[in-house]
C-alpha cells in the first residue's frame, strides 16, 4: 500500500470516529424493572362493614331522679367521665342512718363483751371455792350458763355489727353509683334520659360506642370459607380508595340458609385512630376463591395503551453489567391488577427487563441505557 492509500484510510477513520461516539451519546436513559413470577390466588370482591367491638347501653346501677345530664349525642368521653348525675339527698341521709346503726352495733358489741368478761370472772371465783365449805354446785353451774349466755350475746352482737357494716357499704356503693360514668372511651350515640326523669337499677342512660376498637365483618359465601383460616391476610379497599390489609380473626359457625353465607370477622392490620372510621362504613374485601398459583407480573408503569393495543418495551441484547441494550416493543395480554403490577397472560417471560420510565417516546430498535 502506498503513502497515498494510507492517507485516504486515515482520513476515513477520522470521519467514522465521531459517528461512533455520537451513536453512543444518543442512547436513551430509561428505568427498568424485571418481569417476575409471584404466587397469586384468584379473588372475589365481597362487601363488608366496619363494626365496633365495644358498644352498647350504659345502664343505671342506682335508682333516683336525674339531677343533670352532662353529655350530648356525639360527645367523645373518656373512661370514668361522669355522664349523668342522680339526686343524692335521700341516699346521703340513708348513708348517715346506716353509719349510725354501725356505731350502735359497735356499742352493743362492747356491752356484750363486758358482760362476757363479768360472767367469766364470776365463774373463776366459783371455781376457786370448789374445795371450800361455801362452794355451791348449783351456783357454779349457774355461772357456767351465764358465761355461755354471754358468749352467745357477743356472737349475736358481732353478727349485728357485720350486718350493719354490710348495709352501710351497700348504701355507700349506691351513693357512688349515683354518678353514672363512662365504662370505656367512646362516643355517645344515643341518650335515653333527661333531667327530672326517675331511673331504676338497670334502666338505660346512654348508648356508647368505642370507635377506636374497630374490626370488619363480612358475609362470605360458604364455598369460600375454606381459604379463610385464622390469621389469613387479605386485601381491603375503603370507599375513599385507600387500601390495606386485614387478618381473619374468626369465622362464624352459623350460616344463612338462604344466602348461603357465613359471617367472618377481620382485624385491620393498621392502627385505627378514633374518629377515622364509622360503625357500619362499607369496605371491599378481596376474598380468595381458589388455590395460589405462580403468575407472571409486570409493573404498571411499563404498560402502554394505544387504542385497543397494549404493549410493553423490553430490553433486548441487554448488557446488565454495562446497563445497555436495544428497545423491543411487545404486544401483551394482561389480566387483573395486583397492587402496582399487572398479571401477564401472554407476551412476556420471567426475568425480562421491562422499561418503566422513559418509555413514552421510545421506538423499536432504540439504543437504551439504564442503571444496572
Amino acid at each position: 500500500m502506498n503513502l497515498r492509500h494510507l492517507g485516504f484510510l486515515a482520513a476515513f477513520l477520522a470521519l467514522q470516529t465521531p459517528t461512533i461516539a455520537l451513536a453512543q451519546d444518543d442512547a436513551i436513559m430509561v428505568g427498568v424493572d424485571a418481569v417476575s413470577a409471584e404466587p397469586i390466588s384468584e379473588t372475589a370482591a365481597v362487601i363488608g362493614r366496619f363494626v365496633s367491638r365495644q358498644a352498647g347501653e350504659v345502664a343505671a346501677q342506682s335508682e333516683g331522679a336525674v339531677a343533670d345530664v352532662l353529655v350530648e349525642v356525639g360527645d367523645r368521653v373518656e373512661t370514668g367521665q361522669v355522664m349523668v348525675q342522680l339526686i343524692t339527698d335521700r341516699l346521703e341521709l340513708n348513708s348517715d342512718l346506716k353509719r349510725a346503726e354501725v356505731r350502735s352495733a359497735e356499742a352493743r358489741l362492747g356491752v356484750a363483751r363486758s358482760q362476757q368478761t363479768l360472767a367469766e370472772q364470776e365463774l373463776t371465783r366459783m371455781s376457786s371455792l370448789s374445795e371450800s365449805a361455801a362452794f355451791s354446785q348449783a351456783r357454779f353451774e349457774d355461772s357456767q350458763q351465764m358465761v355461755a349466755i354471754a358468749e352467745a350475746g357477743v356472737a349475736a352482737a358481732r353478727a349485728e355489727l357485720l350486718s350493719a357494716q354490710a348495709e352501710l357499704a351497700l348504701v355507700e356503693d349506691e351513693l357512688a353509683d349515683a354518678a353514672i360514668v363512662a365504662p370505656y372511651d367512646g362516643v355517645v350515640v344515643l341518650r335515653h334520659t333527661e333531667v327530672g326523669s326517675y331511673l331504676n337499677v338497670g334502666d338505660p342512660v346512654t348508648n356508647l360506642l368505642n370507635d377506636a376498637w374497630i374490626e370488619i365483618e363480612a358475609d362470605v359465601p360458604s364455598n369460600r370459607i375454606g381459604g379463610l383460616a385464622e390469621g389469613t391476610a387479605i386485601q381491603v379497599t375503603l370507599d375513599n380508595g385507600q387500601s390495606g390489609e386485614a387478618f381473619v380473626r374468626a369465622v362464624g359457625v352459623s350460616e344463612d340458609p338462604q344466602a348461603r353465607t357465613r359471617p367472618v370477622r377481620f382485624t385491620p392490620a393498621w392502627e385505627v385512630v378514633a374518629g377515622e372510621l364509622a360503625d357500619g362504613q362499607s369496605v371491599t374485601l378481596k376474598i380468595p376463591s381458589g388455590p395460589q398459583t405462580d403468575m407472571i407480573t409486570v409493573h404498571k408503569d411499563a404498560v402502554i395503551r394505544s387504542g385497543l393495543a397494549t404493549t410493553v418495551f423490553v430490553v433486548t441484547e441487554a448488557d446488565v453489567t454495562g446497563g445497555s441494550g436495544i428497545a423491543e416493543e411487545r404486544a401483551v395480554t394482561l389480566g387483573g391488577a395486583i397492587g402496582n403490577r399487572f398479571v401477564v397472560l401472554s407476551g412476556l417471560g420471567v426475568g425480562e427487563l421491562a422499561v418503566v420510565r422513559g418509555n413514552e417516546g421510545l421506538s423499536e430498535g432504540s439504543t437504551l441505557s439504564f442503571t444496572p
